[in-house]
């Protein structure tokens, strides 16, 4: 049995017993569905895996003190936040940064152009 169908039989077998995980799997990896950093209490909001000619280079997690509302107030928390990066390919750091500044501008012009005012210092 490949590794892909011993996942999904554990899937299976995970909802018809009615557990449910503490964790979230995306790109082979399992990020917790709640964290803590320092004393401030954190949850899971948001995954997702950067591709580059459908490889898969990192997978993110965003974590906030609550589960919230549309992606456009989660700009708006104050407190702890948390992003984690995972790399699921071995890149240069050049490699990463460039992969990681068009992540930014294709979901987030006013961030990019923000960063972007720092990078030639």
């Amino acid at each position: 049995m490949n590794q892909n169908s011993s996942k999904l039989m554990e899937d299976i077998k995970k909802f018809l017993t009615g557990k449910k995980t503490n964790y979230v799997e995306i790109g082979g990896h399992r990020f917790a569905e709640n964290i803590k950093v320092g004393q401030n209490a954190l949850v899971l909001n948001g995954t997702g895996v950067r591709t580059q000619s459908d490889q898969p280079i990192y997978a993110v997690a965003l974590y906030l003190p609550a589960k919230s509302p549309p992606p456009a107030r989660r700009r708006t928390y104050w407190g702890a936040r948390r992003v984690q990066i995972v790399i699921l390919k071995p890149l240069n750091a050049e490699d990463f940064i460039s992969s990681m500044r068009e992540a930014i501008a294709e979901n987030n012009d006013e961030t990019y152009e923000r960063l972007d005012q720092f990078r030639d210092r």
